[in-house]
């Protein structure tokens, strides 16, 4: 009983700090949100000391290698990284990887598309923003509707109509 009880404890009881394979790291991107091509700053800091390590983003469906460089003696490192022009849009996590392939830090980081301005077209009549306008706005456009007479019988009558056609399917359906 009582050996039981020991090799129990034995296996339940914590860890060391010593055993642990890396110490939690961290790591931030500046900017968050960038572009296909676009450049980043990596700072890193706790990572493994003195020893090379890798960068990539990762997303659901895609790992991407971006750099492998080798931390400082206090496990500290920042360098400038250029994100692919071949990376999809969307929600990514870099992460830094220790030799063994653990993951030691990492960071969320948003690829978002390419601006592209659309081709100018000269429609005659149309008239064109001059440069320096502001174009689209978040503001709601003003538009007046004017409902008629004609619109209500027309939209009364087309209600009417689906109801009596309702009716006679709702009955050819039931015998």
């Amino acid at each position: 009983m009582l050996r039981r009880f020991i090799a129990v404890l034995a296996l339940t009881a914590p860890l060391p700090a010593s055993a642990r394979a890396h110490e939690g790291g961290s790591v931030s991107v500046d900017p968050n949100l960038v572009v296909p091509g676009g450049t980043l700053n990596v700072t890193g800091k706790g990572l493994p000391k003195s020893a090379a390590v890798r960068i990539t983003l990762r997303s659901a469906l895609a790992t991407v290698a971006l750099a492998s460089p080798r931390t400082d003696q206090d496990g500290n490192v920042s360098l400038g990284v250029t994100v692919p022009a071949t990376v999809r849009p969307g929600a990514y996590e870099l992460v830094v990887l220790a030799a063994d392939g653990d993951i030691v830090a990492r960071a969320d980081l948003e690829v978002h598309a390419a601006a592209t301005a659309p081709p100018a077209m000269d429609h005659a009549g149309m008239e064109m923003p001059s440069p320096g306008s502001p174009g689209a706005t978040a503001e709601p456009m003003q538009l007046d509707v004017a409902n008629g007479r004609f619109e209500w019988i027309v939209a009364g009558s087309l209600i009417g109509l689906s109801a009596v056609l309702g009716g006679i399917l709702l009955r050819r359906s039931a015998s």
